[in-house]
C-alpha cells in the first residue's frame, strides 16, 4: 500500500484549479488518479490510470498556462470542459471498453527522436533537489517538475519503492540491476531489457500460469538453403565477372561467390566468407579460384584475409594472410607461366601494400608498399612471370619480382611515337583498367577516353587511341580472336577494335536502365557477358542482342513484400527503383524508375493470382513514374510462353512509401499509378500495411504518426480516418489483428503501443489485449519476439522479423548480416536458433512467401536479395 498526496482536478466554470487530497493507492486496484507538473513550455496535465498493478498514461492536455501560485490554476478548452468530466470518478472493478483508449484531441503528439525515449512523467517535491532522468537516457526533468505535494507515477516497468530517508514517502523508482529477462506469474507480464530499458510485454492467459523461465526455447528442427541470389555488385568492383569452363559465371555479390549457369539456369554458392567480398582471380588452371574479403565481425575470420578453393567441389584449399592484412584485399592475380604458383595481393590499407604469396605453402615471400592513392587492377604478366603491373589514381607502376623483392619503374606519360614525330601525352587522372595483347603489349584504359599500347619490357608508350570514349573507360577485354572491345563508364558505349588497335567503327550503347559499363568478359562462342555499374548482368550476341541475365538494385533498399497468393515478391530502394520478382523462374518480370526513393510496400491483400504457362517473361521495359499513361506493359515478344490469366475481375495493386512522405498507390499489371497522396509533412513513409481483410491501410511516418485510411473499390479509393499520435520516435514496424480492428506498432525508441483502428486512439491497457489473435508478426516487440534480442542488446541488433505462415518458425535480420531461424513463439530470453551468412551488410528485411516454401532477405549496403529454401 502506498499513501501520497495526490492532485484532484475539480470542474469549474472558471479556469480548472487543483485540490490537495490525500488518498490511498492499493496494489492491484482500478484507480483513477490525475498529476500535474510544470516544464520550460508552461503547465502540463496527466491523467494517469492504475490497473492491475500497472500504471499507464491515458490522457495528456498540453499548452495549459503555468499555475499563478499555490492555488494552482490551469486554462483548459472549452471543447475540452464540455465533453470530459475531469473530476475522478470512484473507483471502479474494472475499466470499462470506453477507458481504453485516449480521445483523439487530447493525445500527446510525438517528437523527432534519434534515440530512446520514454513515456514516464514525474512530480516531487522541490526539497528532493536531485533531477530525475528518463529511463535509459541522458535527458533530465525540468528543475520545476518538482512541485510540493506531488506525487510520482510510471509505467509498470519501472520498480516503485519507498524512501526510507524521506517521511512524505515519494516513490522513488530504480531499474533493475540484473537487466535479466524476469517473469510476474501473477499478473503475465514478461519483462526484458534493450538498450539497458525494462520493456514489458503480457503473455497471453493459456500460457501465463504455465510459462517458465527456466526452460530453455531449443532451436527449431527447420533450415534453410540458399537457393538463389539476386544482384551483382558492380557498382563499386571492377573485373569482377569470368566464364568458366563448366559453363558458368562466376562472380561475387555481398559475402557469397556465385557460379551461375545461364543454360540449365541454376546457381551454386560458394560461402565461405564472412563478409564483403570485394575481388576474385581465376588459376590458370581455370578451375580454381581466389577471393579476397574486407574486415568483418566474425571472432575466427573477421580479419581480410584470401581464400583459395576449387571451382568444381567449393571446398577451401588454402586460408591466407589472416593477420597479414589491415583493411581490405582490393586485388588479386595469379602468376601465369609457373602454373599459378605465386599470387599477387593488395591490401587497401593508406599505403596499399602489396605483396607475392606462395599460396599452395601459405607462405609470404615479400611485400612493399605500393602507393597511397587507391589501386584499381593488379596482373601478372602472361608471358613473364618475373614482371606484374599495378594501376591507379596518378599511378602505373611496371614491377619486377627476382624471387626476393619487388622493385618497380613508372609508367612514363611524356610522349609517344607515331609517323609524324614525337606526340606529347597528357598524364590520367586514373589508370581505370588494364589487360594484355597477344604480343605480350600492356593495354591500359584511363579516365580521360584514351587506351595506351605500352611496349613489353619498356614502361614508355608504343600506342594510344585518344578520346575513344566519353568519360573513364571501365573495362578492356581482349576477345578469343585478339580483337578488343572497351566499355566506357560516362557515355555507357562499347566500341569494337581489331588487333591492331584500329577502331572498326562498330559501337553499342547501353540504357540508360542498364548502367554504364563495369566490366566485359567473353562467353561461350560469340557471347559477350557485360557487368554494369547498375548491379545488373547483361549478356549480348554476336548482332548485339543486348538482354538482362540479372537484375539488381544499385543502392540501399528496406523494401521487401510478397505476393498474398503468388510465388512473386517486390523490392524498391534508394536508387527509385522497383522490382517485381518472381522465385520459380528466379527473374525478375518487370522493373520500374519512380521520381522518390522507395522506402516501403504492401500488396493489396485481395489480389490476383498471376498464373504464366512456362516461366515469367523477364523484364524487359523501363519507363518513368511521370508518364502513368504510356504502354508499359510486359515484354510479351520473348520466346518463352506467356499467358497472364486473371483468377478475380480486379487488378494486382500495391501501394509504395517514399523518402519524401509521398505513398503510392501502383498498378501492377497495367504498370501505371493509381493514386499519390502525401503524408508526413515530408518525412519518409517507414511502414505500410494492409489490414487482412483489405478494408483499412496504416501508414507509420517518420514524424511518428501513424495515418489509417478506409479502403473502397478494392483498392483503388482512400478516405482517411485519422492519425495515430502517441509515438515519440519514428515509426517501425506496424500488425494488424486477424480481425482487423486493432493495430500494434513499434517505434525507434523501442515501444510497442496498440490502437482501434476505427477510430485512431490508443489501447492504454495492454494487456486487455493479451489473447488477441495478430495476422502478422512484423513487430519486433512482443511476447512472441522477446527471445530474438541478445542479452547486451542495444536496441538496433534486430532490423526485421517475420513469421512463417505455419506460426511455428520465426526469421529474423540483424546488423551483422545474419538471417536466423527461431522456434515460435519466441518467448523464452537467449532462444536458440539457427544462424546463416550471406550478407555482408546489415540485413533490411525479410519475409516468408504465402505458402511458407522460402524466405526472402534483403541486404542494405550490399545490395542484395538473397532466396532461401524453407527445408522441414
Amino acid at each position: 500500500m502506498y499513501e501520497y498526496n495526490d492532485m484532484i482536478m475539480s470542474r469549474q466554470s472558471e479556469p480548472i484549479t487543483y485540490q490537495q487530497k490525500s488518498s490511498t493507492l492499493k496494489s492491484n486496484t482500478s484507480s483513477r488518479y490525475y498529476e500535474a507538473s510544470t516544464g520550460p513550455s508552461g503547465y502540463t496535465v496527466f491523467w494517469r490510470s492504475a490497473y492491475d498493478g500497472e500504471l499507464d498514461d491515458i490522457y495528456r492536455m498540453n499548452h495549459c498556462q503555468s499555475p499563478p501560485g499555490q492555488q494552482h490554476s490551469v486554462s483548459v478548452s472549452s471543447s475540452f470542459r464540455k465533453n470530459h468530466t475531469v473530476a475522478p470518478p470512484p473507483p471502479p472493478p474494472a475499466l470499462p471498453p470506453s477507458s481504453l483508449c485516449i480521445p483523439p484531441n487530447l493525445v500527446r503528439r510525438g517528437r523527432q527522436s534519434s534515440g530512446p525515449s520514454s513515456s514516464a512523467y514525474y512530480c516531487a517535491t522541490d526539497s528532493d533537489d536531485r533531477s530525475v532522468h528518463l529511463t535509459s537516457t541522458s535527458r533530465s526533468l525540468h528543475p520545476t517538475a518538482w512541485k510540493p505535494g506531488g506525487v510520482a507515477i510510471c509505467p509498470a516497468n519501472r520498480e516503485m519503492i519507498q524512501s526510507m530517508n524521506k517521511p512524505s514517502c515519494i516513490p522513488k523508482f530504480h531499474d533493475d540491476d540484473s537487466k535479466e529477462t524476469t517473469y510476474l506469474p501473477g499478473d503475465g507480464i514478461l519483462r526484458f531489457y534493450i538498450r539497458g530499458r525494462p520493456v514489458n510485454v503480457y503473455m497471453p492467459t493459456q500460457i501465463m500460469q504455465n510459462y517458465d523461465l527456466s526452460i530453455p526455447l531449443k532451436a527449431p528442427d527447420t533450415t534453410l538453403k540458399l537457393e538463389w541470389i539476386y544482384g551483382y555488385r558492380g557498382r563499386d568492383c571492377r573485373n569482377n565477372l569470368h566464364y568458366l569452363p563448366t559453363g558458368e559465371l562466376i562472380y561475387f555479390v555481398a559475402a557469397v561467390v556465385v557460379l551461375y549457369n545461364i543454360e540449365e539456369q541454376c546457381q551454386r554458392h560458394y560461402l565461405e566468407h564472412t563478409d564483403d567480398v570485394k575481388c576474385i582471380a581465376i588459376h590458370p588452371d581455370r578451375i580454381t579460384v581466389a577471393t579476397g574479403q574486407s574486415a568483418g565481425h566474425d571472432k575466427q575470420f573477421g580479419k581480410p584475409h584470401v581464400r583459395i578453393w576449387s571451382s568444381v567441389d567449393l571446398k577451401t584449399l588454402k586460408i591466407i594472410g589472416l593477420g597479414e592484412f589491415e583493411r581490405s584485399v582490393c586485388c588479386l592475380s595469379f602468376s601465369k607461366t609457373d602454373s599459378g604458383v605465386k599470387l599477387c595481393a593488395v591490401d587497401e590499407a593508406t599505403d596499399h601494400v602489396i605483396s607475392i604469396w606462395d599460396w599452395q605453402k601459405n607462405r609470404k615471400i615479400t611485400e612493399t608498399k605500393c602507393s597511397t592513392e587507391p589501386i584499381t587492377a593488379v596482373e601478372f604478366h602472361p608471358l613473364d612471370d618475373a614482371t606484374l603491373v599495378s594501376g591507379g589514381k596518378g599511378h602505373l607502376a611496371f614491377w619486377t619480382f627476382d624471387g626476393c623483392t619487388l622493385s618497380k619503374k613508372m609508367g612514363i606519360f611524356e610522349y609517344f611515337c607515331s609517323w609524324n614525330g614525337k606526340q606529347p601525352i597528357e598524364k590520367p587522372k586514373f589508370i581505370l583498367c588494364l589487360t594484355f595483347a597477344e604480343n605480350g603489349d600492356l593495354l591500359t584504359g584511363d579516365s580521360a577516353g584514351n587506351i595506351i599500347a605500352w611496349k613489353r619490357g619498356t614502361n614508355t608508350v608504343n600506342q594510344i587511341c585518344q578520346g575513344v570514349h566519353e568519360g573513364g573507360i571501365f573495362s578492356l577485354c581482349l576477345t578469343n580472336n585478339g580483337h578488343l572491345i572497351s566499355g566506357g563508364g560516362k557515355d555507357r558505349r562499347l566500341v569494337f577494335f581489331d588487333a591492331a588497335l584500329n577502331p572498326t567503327g562498330r559501337t553499342e550503347e547501353l540504357t540508360e536502365l542498364y548502367g554504364a559499363v563495369r566490366t566485359i568478359t567473353q562467353g561461350p562462342g560469340e557471347l559477350l557477358i557485360i557487368g554494369t555499374t547498375k548491379n545488373m548482368i547483361l549478356q549480348a550476341g554476336p548482332g548485339m542482342e543486348i538482354s538482362p541475365l540479372m537484375f539488381g538494385h544499385s543502392e540501399e533498399f528496406w523494401s521487401l513484400a510478397k505476393h498474398p497468393q503468388a510465388h512473386q515478391f517486390i523490392t524498391g530502394g534508394r536508387d527509385h527503383l522497383v522490382i517485381l520478382w518472381d522465385s520459380l523462374s528466379k527473374q525478375a518480370i518487370w522493373s520500374k524508375e519512380f521520381t522518390d526513393a522507395i522506402h516501403c510496400a504492401a500488396f493489396y491483400p485481395l489480389q490476383s493470382v498471376l498464373i504464366t504457362n512456362g516461366t515469367m517473361s523477364p523484364v524487359n521495359n523501363h519507363n518513368n513514374d511521370s508518364n502513368i499513361n504510356g504502354n508499359n506493359v510486359i515484354d510479351e515478344t520473348n520466346n518463352l510462353d506467356f499467358n497472364v490469366s486473371m483468377m478475380n475481375s480486379h487488378d494486382l495493386l500495391i501501394v509504395l512509401g517514399t523518402s519524401t512522405g509521398r505513398w503510392l498507390v501502383f498498378n501492377c499489371l497495367k504498370q501505371e499509378i493509381i493514386a499519390a497522396h502525401s503524408d508526413g509533412l515530408g518525412e519518409q513513409i517507414e511502414c505500410v500495411a494492409y489490414s487482412p481483410d483489405g478494408n483499412y491501410l496504416a501508414l507509420g511516418s517518420r514524424d511518428n504518426v501513424i495515418y489509417v485510411y478506409n479502403v473502397l473499390e478494392r483498392g483503388y479509393k482512400y478516405n482517411r480516418v485519422g492519425r495515430c499520435c502517441g509515438h515519440t520516435s519514428f515509426i517501425l514496424h506496424i500488425d494488424w489483428s486477424v480481425d482487423g480492428r486493432f493495430i500494434r506498432s513499434v517505434s525507434g525508441d523501442y515501444e510497442i503501443l496498440f490502437w482501434t483502428a476505427f477510430d485512431c486512439r490508443q489501447v492504454v491497457s495492454p494487456s486487455t489485449l493479451r489473447d488477441l489473435e495478430w495476422a502478422s508478426q512484423t513487430c519486433t516487440i512482443g511476447w512472441e519476439v522477446a527471445g530474438i534480442w541478445p542479452s547486451d542488446s542495444d536496441g538496433t541488433d534486430v532490423n526485421a522479423c517475420d513469421r512463417s505462415p505455419t506460426a511455428d518458425i520465426l526469421a529474423t535480420g540483424d546488423d551483422y548480416g545474419k538471417v536466423k531461424l527461431f522456434k515460435y513463439p519466441t518467448n523464452k530470453p537467449k532462444a536458440e536458433f539457427r544462424a546463416y551468412n550471406g550478407h555482408s551488410s546489415h540485413v533490411t528485411n525479410v519475409t516468408f512467401l504465402y505458402d511458407g516454401s522460402r524466405l526472402i532477405s534483403t541486404g542494405g549496403k550490399d545490395t542484395a536479395v538473397l532466396q532461401w529454401e524453407v527445408c522441414i
